[in-house]
């Protein structure tokens, strides 16, 4: 009989640390969406910067329209004009590509590529609207 006493100590030892174990951690629902960040002054550092977004898409509704590039409120029709839009913009903060649905791998391709020798090296790429 006495080695089943232990037994059951064993096992009510064990049960309570895991009941205790599991109340010490909060719920995944209850914890912080997002990060804390520092609070910086007057002078910004350029890793305040968010990433710029370049939109390729087409310039008319249609299959067959001419593309563009928008970057905020700049459009740019050709590679030579993304490419000083892109000289001038501050590089640490990195870039992301958003392609419509409706633009040729070509397209996207020569965003990136327009990127990449721009000087950006955090770079992605997102599809669709």
């Amino acid at each position: 009989m006495l080695p089943l006493v232990a037994l059951l100590d064993v096992i009510f030892f064990l049960l309570f640390y895991f009941m205790a174990a599991g109340t010490l951690t909060p719920p995944e629902n209850e914890l912080p969406a997002t990060l804390a960040t520092e609070q910086v002054g007057a002078g910004s550092s350029s890793s305040d910067f968010t990433s710029q977004v370049i939109y390729v898409e087409r310039a008319s509704t249609g299959a067959a329209g001419p593309v563009q590039y928008r970057i905020g409120q700049r459009t740019m029709s050709t590679r030579s004009e993304l490419d000083a839009v892109l000289s001038s913009l501050p590089k640490p903060p990195g870039i992301v590509i958003r392609a419509a649905n409706d633009v040729t791998v070509a397209a996207v391709a020569e965003a990136l590529d327009a990127a990449r020798l721009g000087g950006f090296s955090k770079i992605s790429y997102v599809s669709g609207r």
